[in-house]
């Protein structure tokens, strides 16, 4: 894979269209283990969800900046949910292990779309489709899933270097 398939060369650009990285044919699984994601990828989805033009629409009320805390909030959950996960495949993890975890994960998207409607502290809407856009990466499949979820979080590492030179402090 190469960072030619990015969408936006030109940092500088005022317009930023959806990064490709999360959208894919039917059937078809990201490859979040290519190290390339990490790279140009990474950096285009930074933009994305930390531009304020982006951030208003569908809104009702005025555009929210998006903030490193904001970020750094959700981060730590993604990697809170991946410290239980090592903690468990010391002692093997298994099924019943897998689906609380599993299940943590999804919760994650509920928690994106609260956050993005309430009125005050909102959680701007593209960053609410970068974490959707992430948990369903990841496979309910209890082996597919451990090795999705752990290069989900370092692309999620990525995008949070990245994303520290667009967000507010």
């Amino acid at each position: 894979m190469s960072d030619d398939a990015g969408f936006n060369k030109d940092r500088s650009t005022n317009s930023h269209p959806v990064p490709r990285v999360g959208y894919k044919k039917p059937g078809e699984r990201l490859d979040f283990a290519d190290p390339e994601i990490l790279g140009d990828r990474a950096w285009d989805w930074a933009i994305y969800i930390a531009d304020p033009k982006l951030n208003h629409k569908n809104q009702k009320w005025e555009s929210h900046n998006l903030t490193s805390n904001q970020v750094r909030r959700y981060y730590s959950e993604f990697k809170n949910i991946q410290r239980s996960m090592l903690l468990k495949t010391a002692d093997k993890l298994t099924d019943e292990n897998w689906i609380r975890i599993y299940s943590k994960i999804k919760l994650l998207n509920a928690k994106a779309v609260y956050d993005s409607k309430r009125q005050s502290g909102t959680l701007p809407i593209t960053f609410r489709e970068f974490i959707e856009m992430c948990v369903r990466a990841i496979s309910s499949v209890k082996n597919e899933g451990y090795i999705d979820f752990n290069n989900i979080c370092l692309f999620f590492e990525a995008v949070v270097g990245y994303s520290s030179e667009y967000t507010k402090k």
